[in-house]
């Protein structure tokens, strides 16, 4: 049975109680325009039907598809002020949990973020509602922070699911009210980005995997992959590449060229991986969600824009060739996110639907598609034909939650 929603309705005339505060809990959301709903799809990130996978497609495609950030920021206005014993004695010169002596949800740009945001969207679905001639309206709160220990001295946001345009203004707030928060620092600092396993028919997810390969296969004339050109971060400790295939077997497989299987077990298994947590494509999310490690944190606007746009636009990508599978035509499809040339055009191409200036501009600075190659060193591997063909013919919608 579906959660119950009436808790996040309050009357037109009731202001919440967590409009002001930073330190509220938050369950799972999808800020979606005007509405907040439940993310579709069951605990293993698939529809329990084929008709309600094509359902939420069709409104994914109007829209985009929601995703969830979580970014993190260093702090920049030096050691932490506070003196309790207990941050003194872990020596990270932060205070990491609610003492007396302050928090971060204490520190300025932090209360500014999540005050604003949470203002926002307040206003936005009230005026909403009262334009409808509603007598309730809807709202949770889109943000928290929360400590994270693979910072050195900052903070972690984390935004309710919402599709790049329904983002857009919260990305903004980012940027005005960032104060003394500092993104683009080092490498300990990164931005995840949680996208719905559901908006994927199996099939689909095939082709999004090896969509992702061609992403690292293809280099400039540095040498740097397209995903670290992209993404703004290169592979480290926090955002490994060479993902879902992680283990020593499948590393085995990936040099036999049997890049198609390892995709296909992993498809097969539940949607899930047997690759760390810290993979640039990490399928081990949340169960609904896989999650995306691979881009450097960024307090501007139009990156954070960009890099939610960069995701959405890989989703359609693939969702548009599913008329290709639905004809028999694999080898097309697979020629199609095989070449990154392709999948370049296709995001500078204004026409498209849910095409993104943001995204599209970037491209033109960052990446000479030109010049760009595929590394021939590397194979995507031979069997993948067959697997994709299995995967389109036998996917089914049966199982347990």
């Amino acid at each position: 049975m579906p959660r119950s929603t009436e808790n996040i309705r309050h009357d037109i005339d009731e202001t919440p109680d967590s409009l002001s505060s930073v330190r509220s809990s938050h369950g799972v959301f999808v800020v979606h325009k005007n509405t907040i709903a439940l993310p579709a799809g069951r605990r293993n990130g698939k529809c329990s039907t084929e008709q309600a996978t094509k359902n939420i497609q069709k409104r994914y495609w109007e829209t985009g598809i929601p995703m969830g950030m979580e970014l993190e920021a260093e702090y920049d206005g030096g050691e932490c002020n506070c003196s309790c014993d207990y941050c003194y004695d872990a020596d990270h010169n932060y205070c990491d949990y609610d003492c007396d002596y302050g928090s971060i949800h204490e520190w300025g740009p932090v209360q500014d973020i999540i005050t604003k945001s949470n203002e926002y969207l307040y206003k936005h679905m009230r005026d909403f509602a009262i334009s409808k001639g509603r007598e309730t309206y809807p709202y949770i709160n889109p943000i928290i922070a929360k400590y994270d220990g693979s910072l050195n001295c900052g903070v972690e946001f984390n935004f309710q699911p919402m599709t790049v345009e329904s983002f857009r203004p919260f990305a903004q707030i980012v940027e005005d009210n960032a104060g003394g928060l500092s993104g683009y620092w080092n490498d300990s600092a990164g931005i995840h980005i949680h996208m719905p396993k559901a908006a994927f028919t199996d099939a689909e997810l095939y082709l999004f995997l090896v969509l992702w390969r061609t992403f690292e296969l293809y280099v400039d004339d540095d040498g740097k992959p397209f995903l670290e050109v992209i993404c703004q971060r290169s592979a480290n400790q926090w955002c490994h590449y060479n993902v879902p295939f992680d283990r020593e077997s499948d590393r085995d497989d990936l040099h036999a060229g049997k890049l198609g299987k390892i995709f296909y077990d992993v498809i097969k298994n539940g949607r899930r991986s047997q690759a760390g947590r810290y993979s640039a494509l990490n399928l081990n999310g949340h169960g609904t969600t896989m999650e995306v490690r691979a881009f450097n944190s960024n307090l501007r606007a139009d990156r954070l824009i960009k890099n939610m746009a960069f995701l959405d636009a890989c989703w359609r990508y693939v969702h548009l060739l599913s008329d290709l599978l639905n004809e028999g035509r694999y080898k097309e499809a697979l020629q199609y996110v095989t070449n990154l040339h392709s999948f370049v055009g296709y995001c500078k191409n204004p026409v498209r639907k849910g095409f993104n200036e943001e995204l599209a501009r970037f491209l033109d600075s960052h990446w000479d598609d030109s010049d760009s190659h595929k590394e021939q060193s590397l194979i995507y591997g031979t069997d993948l034909l067959p697997y994709l063909i299995q995967l389109n013919e036998e996917d089914n919608y049966g199982g347990t939650e």
